[in-house]
């Protein structure tokens, strides 16, 4: 959500730089496709920070919780589930920053560029 949200204050904020882009001559794809790379590069940010502190607090708070149940604290965490998280991190992503791309794509050049 918080993702989602700053797209559109970035979306709305940058309005008139994508008005302008669009008359230069881009497309709608390509304001989309600029969205979507903002949004990717914050998803893979998130999962190269959030990924191994993830796996390092869990791995400790596992141990510190399996010492007072006087468990074998053995976490393990397989390559195949990070990978997974962080390719599903990234198609979450883009598919959040498909509602503010369509704001930018929608928007009125013409109407936004005058008013400026």
């Amino acid at each position: 959500i918080a993702l989602g949200l700053s797209l559109i204050a970035s979306v709305r904020r940058r309005l008139r730089d994508l008005a302008l882009l669009r008359s230069l001559g881009f497309l709608r794809r390509q304001l989309v496709t600029t969205i979507a790379w903002q949004a990717s590069v914050v998803g893979v940010f998130g999962a190269v920070i959030g990924i191994p502190l993830g796996v390092v607090l869990g791995r400790w708070l596992w141990a510190l919780f399996a010492r007072n149940i006087y468990a074998v604290p053995e976490p393990t965490v397989s390559v195949v589930s990070l990978v997974s998280v962080a390719l599903v991190t990234i198609a979450l992503v883009n598919l959040v920053a498909l509602v503010p791309a369509r704001i930018a794509a929608r928007t009125s050049t013409a109407q936004l560029l005058r008013s400026q």
